[in-house]
């Protein structure tokens, strides 16, 4: 893709794809968080992780209040790059598929107000 030459070949030439996380992605929905954990635990071991994102944790809070966590991992066939695991639990996912609408109503409001020229 373009975003993969532009921004990782200079430097990674034909590894530059490792960079990219929006190639593949996969959601997991568990009962609840014994379960999420139980399945977190899981992937650490059967995959190289390289990153884990805790958006339970205060310091990852965004302004919607998305309660999850991502994990990183890497995938080799037959170049490795990198997967991202998103993990919810299922009654956060079920909040958050009801507020769908309303949300992209305001995004919609902010992203109008903030489409003029600035005058």
């Amino acid at each position: 893709t373009a975003k993969a030459f532009v921004r990782y070949a200079p430097a990674e030439n034909n590894h530059r794809y490792r960079h990219l996380t929006d190639l593949a992605r996969c959601a997991l929905i568990f009962v609840d968080a014994t379960m999420l954990r139980a399945g977190i635990e899981q992937i650490i071991e059967r995959f190289e992780v390289i990153d884990v994102r805790n958006y339970y944790h205060a310091s990852c809070q965004n302004l919607l209040g998305s309660k999850h966590v991502e994990v990183l991992v890497v995938i080799k066939c037959p170049e490795p790059f990198i997967c991202e695991i998103r993990l919810e639990e299922m009654s956060y996912m079920i909040a958050r598929e009801r507020a769908q609408k309303q949300v992209d109503k305001i995004a919609t409001v902010f992203a109008d107000m903030y489409s003029g020229n600035g005058a």
